[in-house]
């Protein structure tokens, strides 16, 4: 897993004169979070109880959790199994996470709603969504469900509903919100969904937040990539790096230079 803010970048791409001359940006609070692929995925053929963390902000105390849940119900010549995919900002034995709920149209549940490019993830969010509660008690994204016959039939796959959530086959913006301790956080995630008939699956394959409490993150804006620095304006950084010590013995150096001449 990679993240890295934009000043960040800044400082590696101009060493210590960075602070000196980076420009004040309105996305140089972004992080951007590129895990490693699958590491946050969970498919309808796992089994009961999966569960994965997925950590945010990377300080070890994750913010929601991916579940599988699967119930089984049965009549008298049949059973049904249900397999669910979650997202929950509360695990399955209660303990709360650091997630605060998704950006969706229902203040009483967690179900999130697929954003646009652009969409303002902050502490107003455009009418009409609204962000859900964090300790809803149902967040599911995808049912799939499995129809067996009592009489020795083959299961049979009933088909997969995404429940209260406009997602579809492919990737899927969603806003979110955290506390870790400092205040409410805001990012965008994207999630994909894969529809493969008896393997569906849900993946977080990246997400970028506000590191700045308070502060709004753009949906399909990341934290900016390092700025290519023209040659010509490199040795001024380079003097500025070398501090005052630096440009009286480089002064001194040319002095020299001259007299010898």
């Amino acid at each position: 897993m990679s993240k890295m803010t934009f000043s960040e970048k800044m400082s590696l791409a101009v060493g210590g004169a960075s602070l000196a001359v980076a420009p004040t940006i309105a996305d140089a609070a972004l992080v951007t979070v590129t895990p490693t692929p699958g590491s946050l995925k969970i498919s309808v053929t796992d089994a009961d109880g999966t569960a994965v963390n997925w950590d945010v902000d990377g300080t070890g105390l994750p913010e929601f959790e991916l579940r599988v849940q699967k119930t089984v119900s049965s009549g008298p010549n049949f059973q049904v199994q249900d397999s669910f995919l979650f997202i929950n900002s509360q695990n399955g034995t209660g303990a709360q996470l650091n997630g605060r709920g998704f950006v969706g149209l229902d203040t009483l549940s967690d179900k999130g709603r697929v954003l646009n490019s652009s969409f303002d993830v902050g502490q107003t969010l455009a009418s009409p969504y609204v962000f859900g509660l964090s300790n809803a008690s149902d967040r599911r994204i995808v049912r799939k469900t499995f129809f067996q016959s009592s009489y020795g039939a083959p299961v049979t796959s009933s088909g997969v509903f995404i429940d209260d959530i406009n997602l579809s086959a492919g990737a899927n913006f969603v806003g979110f919100r955290f506390d870790a301790g400092s205040g409410l956080q805001y990012g965008w995630a994207e999630i994909l969904l894969d529809l493969t008939t008896d393997a569906e699956s849900l993946e977080i394959s990246g997400w970028t937040y506000n590191d700045v409490p308070g502060d709004a993150a753009h949906v399909g804006t990341e934290a900016a990539p390092p700025i290519p620095l023209p040659p010509s304006i490199l040795p001024a950084l380079t003097v500025l790096g070398l501090g005052a010590a630096g440009v009286r013995a480089m002064r001194k150096r040319r002095g020299e230079t001259k007299a010898a001449a």
